[in-house]
């Protein structure tokens, strides 16, 4: 594996584990400045102002009681100069303090831009399929195959 494809897996783990441990201000280092989000949550677009919310993060985090997992699976990174990009199908599970067990299974995709103190995400755009018989359902039991 290419040392830049390395680097750009190691800022997802970085993510992923900041939001297992409900570590916001590690979570926000892994994002540039400028990043922006279409996050499962609205609005649709989210700014960076929003994204790098540490108060708001904290705030989700404290929905759940215990750690929030999230997982990647089969995770693509393309590197091409100082952008990369990286997609897979993620699988976030925990105990929401209100509503019990959670499994959710959602596309990811994230654009990193290679900055003076390392990859960070510029752009993180997170997804669910929906009913197209004009329901506008999210499906959100939807597991890949074999999952």
């Amino acid at each position: 594996m290419h040392q830049d494809q390395q680097a750009v897996r190691n800022v997802l783990e970085t993510l992923s584990s900041a939001i297992r441990a409900k570590d916001a201000a590690a979570a926000i280092a892994t994002y540039a400045d400028d990043v922006t989000g279409y996050d499962l949550a609205p609005p649709l677009v989210q700014s960076s102002v929003t994204m790098r919310d540490r108060a708001s993060l904290e705030q989700w985090f404290a929905t759940w009681d215990g750690p929030v997992r999230i997982e990647a699976s089969d995770t693509t990174v393309e590197v091409d100069g100082d952008l990369a990009v990286a997609w897979s199908l993620r699988h976030m599970t925990g105990v929401k303090v209100e509503d019990g067990d959670q499994s959710l299974w959602f596309r990811s995709t994230v654009v990193l831009r290679r900055k003076s103190n390392g990859w960070k995400i510029v752009h993180l755009h997170e997804s669910v399929p929906f009913a197209m018989d004009g329901s506008g359902i999210a499906l959100l039991e939807l597991a890949p195959e074999g999952m």
